[in-house]
């Protein structure tokens, strides 16, 4: 036997195209594997971890571990290259538990990266064309696109009734090839062995819950921005890796502080302002003290205060930071009620870290979004970012994480933890139909990993965005006008013939009256300011803005004429 540790580099394929893979079972008869593709041995209650986050990680990585391969080399991740004897397939199953049977994932490599290599028998040792019989990687890797093997209809059948809201049986395909685990290779002994013999790989431990507490505010998010679709241009910037602060089309309508990698991931040194203090407090508040004291909202609070308030924030920040915790604790302990958009509390941060600490389930976070539907757009989204922190995405329910969406965020993970840019070139963009409805997306490599629908504009951005001296928006301002009597909005001009015979005050109608013979002619035009004014200040009643609306879409058939005289504001 001779055990190497030469680099072994997987050749790099490249991004395949995302696809969302449909269920199958697809006997593989004894088919070999293709150059490039890995097998990875585990049970299947190990499987069930490593769906609902669709990474292959190191020991360390898991919450609930039976024992397989990885024990024996922490900080890594081994990999095979051919089918396993029973020998090998035993040393992960438990003899007294018939449900811990061996599972084969196999999959495509997507990336480079440097593995140990146990070579496959004395005679190939040492060539390079040789394919290796093992391999032990250090990070994580994205199986996103696996196939998962089983040896028998029975226990294939026996996982896919194993039932958990974070695990999706038809995100990958499964099949039946007990070939794969009939093999003669008889590296059992060997393989232990060297396993036993590498150095220690880096402990992954922290990071991987550091990663998946950023996938699952991303994948949160997305549920909060589908009540919010202005704010798709900053969800997008923020999930291909950019800075939603230096990005203009994000800028106005996301948070410029709220970049989950930046406060989950990188964790820099406490930013000056105020915003960005009390988020990185809470996020961290929450993943740490939160979890280990059964988040107490009194040990979060306090937390995420000492830590908002750390190296001398500016007076002002300090002072909105200490009055807006304040008021959140005294609605948390009933000593105040819970007001949306509550303006005791200015921070739009600490907002969002009430409603998160007030509904921590995803699912009841998003009811209460919706039921209560904040003005304050940048409460909601903080709140499910810290709620997506607070869960994690492997705990996510598979039906608030798109498939497509999930895959791309475990690529972000595999980068990530690897030390690689995470810069995707994620992008918008914006359908319309025959009808009018429009859908605004985002979409990675051709792919949409989430699309939200566009609201109809109101009458309001309709008429702001209209000239109110011509068609079609004059006759529709003027009929607004006169309908909720808004006579400051108009002005009229009077041309009067010649010859008026007199010109007096009308005590009855309290009004100016003319007497002229011959007919006179009014224009009326739109005092715009004071429109506009009294338009966004104004709730319109349902009825009229329905009825105005369509007279605004009929104006190319009958083009509107002003108001008869005697009905002027």
């Amino acid at each position: 036997m001779e055990v190497t540790g030469a680099e072994h580099q997987l050749a790099l394929e490249g991004q395949a195209e995302e696809r969302d893979p449909a269920p199958q079972e697809e006997p593989t008869g004894s088919t070999p594997l293709g150059p490039q593709e890995y097998l990875f041995l585990t049970n299947r209650y190990n499987l069930l971890e490593i769906q609902s986050s669709g990474l292959l990680a190191p020991v360390e990585a898991f919450d609930k571990y039976y024992d397989d391969l990885l024990r024996l080399c922490p900080g890594r991740v081994v990999l095979l290259t051919g089918p396993v004897d029973p020998r090998t397939a035993a040393l992960v199953t438990e003899a007294d538990d018939p449900g811990a049977f061996p599972v084969i994932l196999q999959f495509t490599a997507r990336r480079t990266f440097q593995a140990e290599r146990l070579e496959g028998d004395e005679q190939t040792a040492g060539l390079t064309d040789s394919p290796p019989a093992a391999l032990a990687v250090e990070g994580a890797l994205a199986v996103g696109d696996a196939v998962v093997h089983f040896r028998s209809d029975a226990e294939l059948t026996e996982h896919r009734l194993s039932s958990y809201e974070n695990v999706a049986h038809d995100r990958f395909r499964y099949a039946v090839s007990p070939w794969l685990f009939a093999g003669a290779s008889g590296i059992a002994g060997r393989l232990t062995d060297w396993l036993g013999g590498l150095h220690r790989g880096p402990d992954l431990g922290a990071s991987f819950r550091r990663c998946d507490g950023l996938g699952g505010s991303e994948a949160n998010l997305a549920n909060v921005v589908a009540l919010y679709p202005e704010s798709v241009e900053g969800y997008a910037t923020v999930l291909g890796g950019g800075d939603p602060g230096a990005s203009p089309a994000a800028r106005s309508d996301w948070p410029p502080w709220l970049n989950p990698a930046e406060v989950l991931w990188s964790q820099s040194a406490a930013p000056r302002e105020a915003e960005p203090r009390l988020l990185l407090g809470l996020a961290q508040a929450l993943a740490g003290v939160g979890r280990a004291t059964g988040f107490r909202n009194a040990d979060v609070l306090s937390e995420a205060r000492r830590i908002a308030l750390k190296g001398r924030p500016r007076k002002a920040d300090a002072e909105a930071i200490k009055t807006s915790m304040d008021r959140v604790e005294a609605v948390l302990d009933t000593r105040a009620d819970l007001i949306v958009d509550d303006p005791g509390i200015p921070l739009s941060t600490a907002r969002g870290g009430l409603y998160a600490l007030l509904r921590p389930d995803p699912r009841r976070l998003l009811t209460f979004l919706r039921e209560e539907r904040p003005q304050d757009a940048w409460s909601a989204l903080t709140a499910g970012a810290l709620v997506g922190t607070l869960v994690g995405r492997r705990r996510l329910d598979v039906s608030l994480r798109a498939a497509a969406l999930d895959r791309l965020l475990a690529r972000k993970a595999e980068l990530l933890l690897q030390g690689e840019p995470t810069d995707l070139d994620v992008e918008t963009e914006t359908l319309r139909d025959d009808a009018g409805r429009a859908a605004s997306r985002v979409v990675f490599r051709g792919t949409t990993l989430l699309q939200v629908e566009l609201p109809a504009p109101s009458l309001v951005d309709l008429l702001e965005a209209l000239d109110l001296d011509t068609e079609p928006a004059k006759p529709v301002a003027l009929e607004l006008a006169r309908t909720l009597g808004w006579g400051e909005c108009v002005r009229s001009t009077v041309f009067l013939p010649l010859g008026v015979d007199s010109l007096r005050y009308d005590p009855a109608k309290k009004a100016i009256a003319f007497d002229f013979l011959g007919n006179a002619t009014v224009e009326r035009r739109i005092e715009r300011e004071h429109f506009l004014r009294r338009l966004r200040s104004t709730p319109l009643p349902e009825e009229l803005e329905d009825r105005l609306r369509r007279m605004l879409a009929d104006t190319d058939a009958a083009p509107a004429a002003d108001p008869p005289d005697a009905d002027g504001p």
